[in-house]
């Protein structure tokens, strides 16, 4: 399914054979919301998590790399025979590595020499894990530990922010696209309606003008008839 072209790819490639379904979405008991031709915040997020990927995937190669011992062999023999079986030998001593040479070879290990080259990788991760939390939750503090009580307060009233309005979207969607969708299907929704508890109480609060409270924690909201 290609749902950003209203496509239904037979063939699992973009390129291969289609079906559009635009013209008869509806025929078809389909609903799409909004226009395909953006991802939102999973796109900025998406960056993030590849470039995530790749940087714990450097860690580990860097830690096999330095972090793993190598085995160095120096062979006295130009046998084919002998030089084969001290390479059995060295390939099941156990390491992830080794080196077989001649007498004479000079054999020389480039590694690195601070005890700290992962701080690089661990930093990487940790920016990309705060660009995700600010785009899904605006505020990284409710993910981490934060020194100030403040500054977790205000953190707190963002992510509730980024909840309602969340919240909030689901509803309209519900109320101007999924309901009319329903009825004209067929569905009696007459005396129904779609909200969230957390809804109704932050529209009562700003109706008495009372501030919306940090330090409570409410239940998951819940659709309600």
């Amino acid at each position: 399914m290609c749902i950003e072209k209203q496509l239904i790819l037979l063939e699992g490639t973009i390129n291969g054979d289609t079906l559009p379904y635009g013209d008869i979405i509806s025929d078809i008991d389909l609903i799409q919301f909004g226009d395909g031709e953006g991802f939102g915040c999973l796109l900025e997020c998406s960056y993030n998590v590849i470039w995530k990927f790749y940087a714990r995937n450097d860690w580990s190669r860097a830690n096999e790399k330095v972090g793993t011992p190598i085995l160095s062999i120096v062979a006295d023999t130009n046998n084919d025979d002998e030089l084969d079986a001290i390479e059995d030998k060295a390939a099941n001593f156990g390491t992830d590595g080794y080196i077989i040479g001649q007498k004479g070879d000079v054999h020389e290990l480039l590694e690195r020499k601070s005890d700290n080259f992962h701080i690089t990788f661990k930093d990487n991760i940790l920016l990309c894990n705060d660009e995700i939390s600010k785009a899904i939750n605006g505020q990284t503090g409710t993910t981490e530990a934060v020194p100030f009580v403040g500054s977790g307060e205000v953190m707190e009233r963002t992510m509730d922010d980024f909840t309602i309005a969340r919240l909030q979207n689901i509803v309209d969607e519900m109320k101007e696209n999924v309901f009319p969708f329903l009825i004209k299907k067929g569905f009696n929704l007459e005396g129904y309606e779609f909200d969230y508890p957390r809804l109704v109480k932050e529209r009562e609060r700003k109706i008495k003008g009372i501030s919306t409270p940090t330090n409570v924690k409410e239940k998951e909201p819940e659709p309600t008839k």
